[in-house]
């Protein structure tokens, strides 16, 4: 299953420059919920950032974070996240509202 990702936000054009297409990846959950990974992965060099898009179950919400394609421990939907959903107990990412997302330092 895919998830295409849009975050339009002129303010954070790192965010926005890993907009596209999650797949998921049904080998890892986080809160019995899938983890999607960015499918189209920049081939920059000395760039190893990827998109992860995954419930964090102590923060009860959706998140994005930038991860280190070179150290998975910060791929996990609870570390370094940027945008989190709003509180949800959805286990599809489809039915979490498109609105309500917060980036971590609370701006819409």
């Amino acid at each position: 299953k895919s998830y295409t990702f849009e975050y339009d936000d002129p303010s954070s054009l790192t965010i926005s420059y890993h907009n596209g297409v999650y797949d998921w990846d049904a080998r890892e959950r986080s809160g019995g919920r899938p983890i999607y990974y960015e499918k189209y992965v920049k081939e920059i060099e000395n760039y190893n950032w990827t998109g992860v898009i995954g419930y964090c179950d102590g923060e009860k919400r959706w998140t994005w974070s930038r991860c280190d394609k070179t150290d998975p421990g910060t791929c996990h939907p609870c570390a370094n996240y940027s945008i989190m959903s709003p509180q949800t107990t959805e286990f599809v990412i489809d039915s979490v509202p498109s609105s309500g997302w917060l980036t971590n330092d609370g701006v819409r």
